[in-house]
């Protein structure tokens, strides 16, 4: 077996082989390009099987070929930067270089399974990373769809409010005409005379009520009809395209091991699978290894301390995952709203122009909790 350290590059891949002869900076380090066909054989030849491997969490496309060369051959650890800067510049050298942070991770490798093991140290599960390397994808094609969807409908207020103002204040109304041809307030007229057969008892009287507002048979420049009718295909499309992404989602933070954790979380007022979602792509799907700080970092509620003195220079801004942090900032909101939870007390017993930062604080930790725990909201 033998300990080695991987750095991970967009172009080649530094690999470290522990050698306990020798100091850690003195390593002997193979550099490896993807360009080489053979790159994956030689990577192989110099990492036998059941050798214990530490990388950095570089993104799920850049370590994912080299977790699926390595599934079943070796055991891949994840190691965050900060320990490997640590490490690195304690026993290897203060000189930051892809070589010497491949040496680094080979000696990080070396304390597996010992006492000198680093906290933050993880196996890698290929499964959950997938899952959760797929969760991020979706997420991100939902926000991309989101915000297509929301530029799209208000492209079609523009329109309906330029055809008559009455068309803008019933909108859903005029646009469920739209579906039916009816675009204009002289076709609008019309179609109230003969109403669709299918269409429900309210929503007639909905057509009824927006006919009484449209007093002049205008017609709509036919530039104009067709742009709204082919926006309102278009915001029809995304609502289908958006429905099928969330039940991706849904399917995925419903299957273990999220399962249990969604559990926790979905519990909780105001909550919602897209909120879920976001938790666990943040954790990577391995919450379990993540402490409450880790967890508050990762969706982006710890703020960056920096104190000396008197001086606090602390920042509200925080790293982390993005859509985590603006999830949970949106979920304190609704939270702080309601006079019925633990977090809108905490929100407005806290006399500091914080408050808000630390409500989401304080709901980060209390998610955290319950879903370690494996409870449920009780509040």
């Amino acid at each position: 077996m033998t300990n080695a350290g991987i750095d991970l590059g967009k172009r080649t891949v530094h690999v470290a082989t522990a050698d306990p002869t020798q100091r850690p900076r003195d390593w002997t380090v193979h550099t490896i390009e993807y360009k080489d066909p053979d790159w994956w054989q030689q990577l192989l030849t110099i990492i036998p099987p059941g050798s214990n491997i530490a990388a950095e969490p570089t993104g799920g496309n850049m370590i994912a070929p080299i977790a699926h060369l390595l599934d079943g051959h070796a055991n891949l650890y994840l190691v965050n930067h900060a320990t490997t800067g640590n490490v690195r510049k304690e026993h290897v050298s203060s000189a930051k270089t892809d070589e010497m942070d491949a040496r680094a991770l080979a000696l990080i490798a070396s304390w597996i399974d010992t006492p000198a093991q680093p906290r933050s140290v993880r196996p890698y599960s290929h499964v959950q990373r997938e899952a959760a390397a797929a969760l991020r994808l979706y997420i991100d094609k939902h926000r991309r769809l989101s915000k297509t969807a929301t530029a799209t409908t208000n492209r079609l207020h523009h329109i309906a409010f330029s055809l008559w103002p009455a068309l803008d204040q019933q909108f859903s109304t005029w646009l469920r005409c739209v579906g039916m041809g009816a675009i204009d307030p002289a076709q609008i007229i019309a179609l109230a005379e003969h109403p669709p057969d299918h269409w429900h008892h309210n929503a007639v009287i909905a057509l009824d009520r927006l006919v009484t507002k449209l007093p002049h048979p205008i017609q709509a420049h036919p530039a104009r009809a067709s742009a709204a009718r082919e926006l309102a295909a278009e915001l029809d499309r995304l609502e289908i395209q958006q429905a099928k992404n969330m039940r991706y989602i849904e399917a995925i933070i419903n299957t273990p091991p999220f399962d249990e954790a969604t559990r926790s979380w979905i519990s909780f007022p105001s909550a919602s699978p897209l909120y879920a979602a976001s938790l666990h792509a943040a954790t990577h799907g391995h919450l379990e290894d993540y402490s409450l700080s880790a967890f508050r970092s990762a969706v982006g509620t710890n703020p960056q301390g920096k104190r000396s003195g008197s001086t606090n220079k602390t920042r509200l801004s925080r790293s982390g995952y993005k859509p985590a942090a603006a999830y949970l900032h949106l979920w304190t909101l609704n939270l702080i709203q309601r006079d019925d939870n633990p977090i809108a007390q905490y929100f407005h017993t806290t006399s500091s122009k914080r408050a808000l930062a630390a409500a989401r604080n304080k709901l980060a930790a209390i998610l955290y909790t319950v879903a370690i725990r494996k409870e449920t909201c009780t509040w």
